[in-house]
């Protein structure tokens, strides 16, 4: 498989990854600093980098002095002095490291220049990064040829199609790898269907069907929403067989002649409204829940019902994420609510004019 990067020297990162994170053992350092791509700066980002990790240290010696720092920072300090990775850099870094390991993510994504070290790390900068995007399918399809791609805001790669008819004409292979489908004899290289002769029409509905069916075989348990591209006639009958895979649109028009840049460009978009559309979502949810005891916006309840798995879904807005006076909290609650597998998002603004509130499952 080969990722095209429509962000260059950009790393994607998950709500997955943040509950990983979330369950490596402190003390966390997170480090997050601007860089550069590819100019006399580079090198001097190295330089800035190595003074965040000293701030780092000092961090560490002061507030958890029987730590081994020397152990948490050694493969930080190690990525400070690899001239090749200074080169292929984005707008920023965001470097976290505890006993547990290291991980670092470049980004195109705006964030302050800082170094902090607590019992959580701090995911408050790199936030809205994840939420703002949403990994999806893609589904290019005509009748001489299909592409199926995994994309984000960041990048596409092209996936093998497996049990996935490459074009009108492997149709008749479908058939044979279908049993309900079987044909009643053929001609040439197309089957009969189901009786109906080899007809133009016919021989399309069976390699809509089958792409429909192979498609929600593979991926009815796949999270992840699907666009089509393709001539706008292709969505009934596609969507007749795929059920458990949402459909956000279709990108109109044959689109054989375009790469995965320009298949990502006009996909995008229609991904990119599913944020919206699942921010609004809980901000609704959270407005009806006021008052019932099912929502707090209590930082000190929030902290409480989040260490014994009570939130569900915690929602900070823009203007809490970077205020010190709330920061540890809400770090050990977002790493609280990830590890009991709830949800984290970064909103604009909640509909009381909390700075936060979460959405508690009892």
């Amino acid at each position: 498989m080969f990722t095209t990067q429509i962000i260059s020297h950009s790393d994607a990162l998950r709500h997955d990854d943040l509950a990983d994170l979330a369950g490596w053992a402190g003390p966390c350092v997170t480090i997050h600093m601007p860089t550069h791509r590819a100019t006399d700066e580079t090198l001097n980002d190295s330089k800035r980098f190595g003074h965040l990790i000293d701030d780092a240290r000092t961090q560490l010696e002061e507030n958890y002095p029987d730590a081994d720092a020397e152990s948490i920072l050694a493969p930080v300090e190690s990525l400070a002095r690899s001239r090749r990775f200074w080169q292929f850099q984005s707008e920023r870094l965001v470097v976290f490291a505890s006993p547990d390991g290291m991980r670092r993510f470049r980004t195109d994504r705006s964030f302050p220049k800082d170094a902090t070290v607590g019992d959580s790390f701090n995911f408050r900068h790199v936030l809205p990064m994840v939420t703002g995007d949403v990994p999806f399918l893609i589904l290019a399809i005509s009748r001489a040829k299909v592409r199926l791609f995994e994309a984000d805001r960041a990048h596409i790669t092209e996936l093998p199609l497996g049990d996935i008819p490459a074009s009108e004409d492997d149709v008749a292979g479908a058939y044979t790898r279908e049993p309900e489908l079987q044909s009643k004899g053929s001609t040439g290289n197309h089957a009969f269907y189901h009786g109906h002769g080899t007809g133009e029409g016919n021989v399309l509905e069976a390699f809509l069907r089958v792409t429909g069916r192979a498609m929600e075989k593979r991926f009815s348990t796949d999270k992840r929403p699907l666009v089509l591209a393709s001539v706008s006639e292709y969505l009934g009958p596609l969507s007749t067989h795929i059920n458990n895979v949402r459909v956000l649109g279709v990108v109109a028009g044959n689109p054989d002649a375009l790469n995965e840049k320009q298949i990502h460009e006009k996909a995008w978009p229609l991904a990119a409204g599913e944020v919206q559309r699942h921010t609004n979502a809980l901000t609704d949810d959270y407005a009806a829940a006021i008052g019932t005891g099912l929502a707090t916006a209590n930082p000190e309840y929030i902290v409480n019902d989040s260490e014994i798995g009570r939130v569900g879904t915690l929602m900070i807005t823009e203007r809490a994420l970077g205020e010190e006076a709330y920061a540890r909290d809400m770090d050990d609650a977002i790493r609280n609510v990830l590890r009991t597998s709830g949800e984290v998002w970064a909103v604009d603004e909640l509909n009381d004019g909390s700075p936060f509130g979460a959405l508690r499952r009892y």
